[in-house]
Formats: C-alpha cells, sequence, structure tokens
C-alpha cells in the first residue's frame, strides 16, 4: 500500500511538474509576443503620426487621450477579469490591441489616430494584467507559489529579451515603410490572442453570482481600506515623477546639451533594454542572499545614484554610467516590486487589484507626465535630474519605512491562502 501511495504520490508530482513546465513556456511565449509588438509600434509610432501630417500638439493630444481612456477603463477590466475568466479576458484585450495597432498604422488624419488610440486603450486595458494573474493563480495550482521569488524575474528577463528582438526587427521592416512595423506588430499580436483562446484552462476570482457594479463597489471600497495597496501606490506615486522626468527629457538632453545625433538614440535605447533585461536575472540571483523587500531597497538607491550621477552636466561617460545605473535600479526595482506586490493580493480579486494598480498608475503617469513637462521646460539640467532622484528618494524612503509592516501583511495573506 505504501508502496502504491508513493508511486501515485511521484506520478502526480511530474504530472505537475509538467503541466507548470507547458504554462511558462506558454506564458512567456505570449508575453515575449506583446513585448515585441510593442517595442515595434513604440520604435516609430510619433514619427508616423507626424508623417501622417499631425503636429505636436495634436501627436500630445492623441498620447493624453489614451492615458486617460486606458485609466478608465483598465480597473472595470480586472473585475470583468475575474468573473468571466482571466486568460479569456486578456486573449480578447491582445486580440482587440492587435486591431487597433494595424487601424492605427493605415490611420492619415487626427481623428482616426484618436479613434485607434481608443480602441487600443480598451485592448490594453482587457490585456494588462490579466494572463499575468492567470499564471500567478496556476503557479498557486501547482504549487510552485513559493518558488516565485526565482520564477517571476527569471521569466520577466527572457520576456524582456523579446523586447531588443522587437526593436532589431522594427530597425529592419521601416525600410520598406514608416508603417510596416506596426502593420506586422497587430499580425503579431492577434496571432497570440487568437492563439491564448485556444489552449489551457481558465481560472477565475470571486463574484461571479454577483451584479458587476456591484461587486466592483465592494472591491473598490476594499482595495481602498487596504493598507498595503495604500503604500505600493504612494511607493508609485514618488517614483513615476522621477521616471516621467527620465522618460521626457534624456532624448532631450542627448541631442541638445551633449549633441549626440539622432542615430545614437536607437543604439542606446536597445543598450538600455538589454540591461532591463539582464537586470532581471541578476534579481533572480540576488533573492538566493535577500527577501524582495531588499533587493527593490537596492533597485531605488541605484535609481538615485543614477540621477545623481546624470546631475554632473557635459560628459558622455558620465551620461552613460549614469544611464548604466539607472536602468539597472529601474529593471530591479519592478522584478522584484513585481514579485511581492503579488503577496499581498488574494486569489478572489488578483485581477481587480492588478488592474487597480495599473489604472491609478496610468492616471498617475498622465498627471506626472504634465507636471514633469513644466518642470524640464523652465528648470536647469542639473537641477532637473536632481529633482527626478528626489522622486526615487520619496520613494526610497516609502518603502523603507513601511517594510516591516509590509513583511507581517504578507505573511499573514499567504497563511490564509494555505
Amino acid at each position: 500500500m505504501k508502496t502504491l501511495l508513493k508511486a501515485d504520490g511521484s506520478g502526480r508530482a511530474l504530472h505537475l511538474e509538467d503541466s507548470y513546465k507547458k504554462i511558462s513556456i506558454f506564458y512567456i511565449l505570449l508575453m515575449g509576443i506583446y513585448q515585441m509588438a510593442d517595442k515595434m509600434y513604440g520604435s516609430g509610432f510619433v514619427a508616423f503620426m507626424n508623417a501622417g501630417g499631425l503636429t505636436a500638439v495634436q501627436i500630445g493630444f492623441v498620447l493624453s487621450f489614451q492615458d486617460l481612456a486606458l485609466a478608465v477603463f483598465d480597473y472595470p477590466s480586472g473585475n470583468l477579469a475575474d468573473r468571466h475568466g482571466r486568460k479569456k479576458t486578456g486573449s480578447a484585450g491582445l486580440l482587440i490591441w492587435g486591431i487597433s495597432l494595424i487601424t492605427f498604422g493605415l490611420s492619415s488624419s487626427f481623428v482616426h489616430f484618436l479613434l485607434s488610440s481608443l480602441l487600443m486603450a480598451i485592448g490594453l486595458a482587457l490585456f494588462s494584467g490579466s494572463h499575468f494573474s492567470w499564471y500567478i493563480d496556476e503557479l498557486i495550482r501547482l504549487n510552485k507559489y513559493e518558488f516565485r521569488a526565482k520564477i517571476l524575474p527569471w521569466n520577466r528577463g527572457i520576456i524582456m529579451s523579446f523586447s531588443v528582438a522587437g526593436a532589431l526587427l522594427a530597425s529592419y521592416l521601416v525600410r520598406w515603410n514608416i508603417q510596416t512595423p506596426l502593420i506586422v506588430a497587430g499580425i503579431l499580436a492577434i496571432a497570440g490572442g487568437i492563439i491564448s483562446f485556444l489552449v489551457f484552462q481558465d481560472n477565475y476570482g470571486e463574484g461571479a453570482e454577483t451584479r458587476f457594479f456591484r461587486q466592483l463597489h465592494f472591491n473598490t471600497r476594499q482595495f481602498a481600506r487596504d493598507k498595503a495597496m495604500k503604500i505600493i501606490l504612494a511607493k508609485n506615486i514618488f517614483s513615476t515623477f522621477g521616471f516621467s522626468i527620465f522618460i521626457l527629457y534624456w532624448q532631450l538632453y542627448a541631442v541638445n546639451v551633449l549633441k549626440l545625433d539622432y542615430r545614437v538614440l536607437g543604439i542606446v535605447l536597445i543598450g538600455m533594454t538589454l540591461i532591463l533585461t539582464v537586470s532581471n536575472f541578476i534579481v533572480s540571483y540576488l533573492t538566493k542572499f535577500f527577501d524582495n523587500y531588499r533587493i527593490t531597497i537596492l533597485g531605488e538607491v541605484l535609481v538615485i545614484a543614477g540621477f545623481a550621477v546624470l546631475s554632473f552636466q557635459g560628459s558622455l561617460l558620465l551620461f552613460f554610467t549614469g544611464i548604466i545605473l539607472l536602468e539597472l535600479g529601474l529593471g530591479i526595482d519592478g522584478a522584484s516590486m513585481n514579485t511581492w506586490v503579488q503577496d499581498h493580493i488574494g486569489s478572489q480579486n488578483r485581477s481587480s487589484y492588478n488592474s487597480a494598480l495599473s489604472s491609478l498608475g496610468s492616471l498617475t503617469g498622465f498627471v506626472m507626465l504634465l507636471v514633469s513637462g513644466l518642470i524640464v521646460d523652465h528648470v536647469a539640467p542639473s537641477f532637473i535630474w536632481l529633482m527626478a532622484g528626489a522622486g526615487g528618494a520619496f520613494s526610497l524612503g516609502v518603502l523603507i519605512l513601511y517594510a516591516p509592516f509590509l513583511r507581517k501583511h504578507a505573511d499573514v495573506l499567504l497563511e490564509k491562502q494555505a
């Protein structure tokens, strides 16, 4: 009898291991397709709108409109995913996003770009966080969640490598036409969405039998009362401030202050993507020695150091040193935080909470980009970088102050779910 039990237990363990490998490969490939398509879109969408006759003001309006639309659609999409299936909802989102990329690539007027951006926001809202929430709960089902500190950063590193492939592919395809990378990106996303519909089982949260708006109201109240979510949001707001300044200013600084050629910016961007990719594998290694909260603190310290180095003007060596430190810090921060945030979210409302964080992040990004634009236009370069570093310092302060509470909160929630 003991032999039979042992054999049966071993067989089940092998089955779970095989299932884990299959869903991990599926998740990595699917998210990799998204990263590749997103990088192909990101490599030239502003230039494409400009070639379509849009002014800088119109381009800015399209981008702001998309951010606002994403903030509006993102939160309820998480509740839809918990009710109707996370993989199903994410697959629909990827499909819609792919269609929007093609319509964007075929657009030729301000109204067309605006409508394509609206469709893009709907697709991204449905896709954002849905497959990740599905994957996290599959790890729990397959008894692999305890290894999340190694699994998630490693997977994220592989997924990020698709971004490099996307950037290189875009630089090749643009030789035919500036819209070609957009069309190919859309086709890739549509193919990924269709495949995702067809494979593996779905998982769900709670509230399927409750009216949608009642469940939405309940989840909103729960989220607003959750101290851990408030801490995470506070940290994100401060770090987004510094990141927004960096996104707006680094290319202007490189061209106007350091006098770099525009063609060099593409090479720098690929290098930055490679550093972000490597940083995920570094996090996976560091988990052998430190918990994820300490690793996130390390990432924040590197971000602050990067901004501090950038504040010394006029030197290419210091510029590239600052960029390396900054990208390493951003990658380490993002990969480690991406892991421990899930410890503060229950399976019953995982998509809802992830969408709430994403939606509020989009709204924060919209506001911070406006604030950062004002700062960049009216402040000296060295002070711009120091202000960005101050945002990182406040983010670090929040994390250091509340790390003991977060550790305790995570342990309590994980015990309840065990």
